[in-house]
C-alpha cells in the first residue's frame, strides 16, 4: 500500500515516445528529468549507454539524506 506522493527529490528519465519524466511529474512534485529523444518507452534496452549516463548524473545531483551521512 502506498504512503501518499514522494516527498524527496526524484530522479526520472525515459524515451520520448515513453513517459517516464511525465509519470513522475503525475505524483511527485520533486522530479528532475531528462528525456532520450532518439528512444521509445525502454531506454535501457534501446539507449544503454545514454541511459547509464543520465542516471549517474541525475544521481550525482542528489546529496545523502540518510542518518550519518555527509550532505
Amino acid at each position: 500500500m502506498a504512503a501518499g506522493p514522494p516527498t524527496g527529490p526524484v530522479p526520472a528519465a525515459g524515451g520520448e515516445r515513453g513517459s517516464g519524466e511525465h509519470a513522475m511529474r503525475q505524483v511527485a512534485d520533486d522530479v528532475t528529468g531528462a528525456v532520450d529523444p532518439g528512444a521509445g518507452h525502454f531506454p535501457p534496452e534501446e539507449a544503454p549507454g545514454w541511459t547509464a549516463r543520465t542516471l549517474v548524473g541525475l544521481f550525482a545531483r542528489r546529496p545523502a539524506t540518510q542518518e550519518g551521512q555527509e550532505q
